[in-house]
């Protein structure tokens, strides 16, 4: 119940009392345009008047109800239809982020392959190249310790020589002194 129904019930209960009722009974509160020591006497009224009256002011109130129901109902449907507008398009547009997702997601595993394949390359051109490196290593280890040994050969053979020039030039001067002592006698 409405509380425009509420309040003509009330005033129309009121207003059928048959006895006079002073306002002060009723009405705690001072009437603005009662004097404070004077009662005020209600009127006696045509009930059926104002049955007439508050029927009245039932059915328009039952029409504004009907028209603001009847305009409820016309927002409630706009909404549906604005509700199922949106729904449609917050499922297409999650389709479409579906599919978005999707085609990165094969993208990246697509990159992600890339990357591991090259990444199998770059190490195994890496121990390639390392392996070559040891290669040069080990050759240059190799040239080196037969420099080192044709060095020490040389060295060798050039002590030998020494001596042997040594041995000849005392073989030398021990001749020439033979023959300088055979000239000498």
């Amino acid at each position: 119940m409405s509380s425009k129904r509420v309040t003509v019930f009330v005033f129309f209960c009121v207003n059928l009392l048959p006895i006079p009722i002073l306002a002060q009974d009723v009405f705690p509160i001072p009437i603005p345009f009662a004097h404070p020591d004077s009662p005020t006497v209600l009127q006696p009224f045509d009930v059926e008047e104002r049955l007439k009256s508050v029927t009245d002011l039932l059915e328009d109130d039952e029409s504004e109800e009907a028209d603001a129901i009847d305009e409820l109902k016309e927002r409630l449907e706009s909404l549906r239809t604005e509700n199922s507008e949106l729904a449609l398009q917050n499922f297409l547009q999650a389709e479409q982020h579906k599919k978005q997702l999707q085609e990165l997601q094969q993208e990246k595993e697509k990159l992600q392959l890339e990357n591991d394949l090259q990444a199998e390359r770059i190490r195994r051109d890496l121990s390639k190249l390392t392996a070559e490196k040891e290669q040069i290593l080990l050759e240059n280890e190799l040239q080196g310790a037969k420099r080192t040994l044709a060095l020490a050969n040389l060295t060798a053979e050039k002590e030998r020589l020494e001596l042997e020039n040594a041995v000849n030039e005392q073989r030398q001067k021990l001749a020439f002194a033979e023959i300088d002592a055979e000239r000498a006698k």
